[in-house]
Order: structure tokens, then sequence, then C-alpha cells
């Protein structure tokens, strides 16, 4: 009985946090992890591992990011860097609104068996829910494009990812 008062408690309070949640805005910095669970079209190579980025809020609605990759492919560790660009709606909603985003990366891959250069384009559609006053979590789904080494293009429609941000 006690756990789920416990419970109840704990989630009536997330709930009135994000009643009262903050939105940022210009010249608020984001730290977000993207893609916790998996790295789209990079699978194909057996390549796991978050993508880590660095916002800056350049208006109240417009954020621009870069990126860190890191990629775990057959045991070897590999590096990619990117960058992208997200534009907010706000449609009344004081704890969700939607945003559009697109994004650039560039990851090397060497998976023991030989060496790729990837380059992948996104574009996303996505909601975010602020879970408290300075962070939330968010799903986007979109479609990439992915270039592998010019030899070989991979075309990904459904691409979804999970987005969990701090804002400071």
């Amino acid at each position: 009985m006690f756990k789920r008062l416990l419970a109840m408690t704990f989630a009536a309070g997330l709930m009135a946090s994000a009643a009262h949640a903050e939105q940022p805005g210009e010249g608020d910095f984001a730290l977000f992890l993207t893609q916790p669970f998996s790295s789209n079209s990079l699978e194909s190579f057996g390549a796991t591992g978050p993508t880590y980025n660095l916002g800056l809020f350049l208006s109240d609605d417009l954020m621009a990011y870069g990126s860190l990759r890191i990629v775990n492919a057959d045991g070897n560790t590999n590096l990619g860097l990117g960058g992208g660009a997200r534009l907010y709606q706000d449609f009344g909603a004081p704890y969700l609104r939607t945003f559009f985003d697109g994004n650039l990366s560039y990851t090397s891959l060497d998976d023991g068996d030989g060496s790729f250069n990837i380059l992948q384009l996104g574009g996303f559609f996505g909601t975010e829910f602020n879970l408290a006053p300075r962070a939330s979590l968010a799903v986007r789904v979109g479609a990439t494009f992915t270039d592998v080494d010019g030899d070989f293009n991979i075309l990904d429609l459904g691409a979804a990812d999970v987005l969990l941000s701090v804002y400071f």
C-alpha cells in the first residue's frame, strides 16, 4: 500500500511540475541525447551508440546544435560529428510543443573488416513534453538519407528517435 501511495504522490508531483514547466528560449543552452537505443541506418553495419548534442537557442523558437556520436562497431570505437537546426511551434500548451528538425552528420566507421565514411542527412517532425522546468522528453519521426563511401545509399523512411533534453 505504501509503495502505491508513494508512486501516486510522485506521479502527481511530476504532473504538477510539468504543468508549470518553463519553455527554454533565446540564449538558453540545450544538452540532449538522441538515439539512446539505436543508431538508425548505422545498425546495418553492426554499429550502435547514442548521439550527444549541444544546442543554443538563437531565438525562442529556433535552436542550432552540434552533435558528437560515439559508435561501437564490432568492438571498435568510432566517432561521428554533425550539426542541425530545430524550429519549434508553440500552440499554447505550457508543457507540450512540436518541432521540425534537420541535421547532417559524418561518421568514419571501422568495423574491423574495413573502413567506411558515412554521410547522413535527416529531416524529422517531433513532439516535446516538458517533464520538469528544465528537462524534457521528445520523440521524432522522419527520414534519413545515408551515403556510404559514395558506393551505395540507404533511404530510411519512418526513422524514429527518442530525445532526452536538459536546458540551462
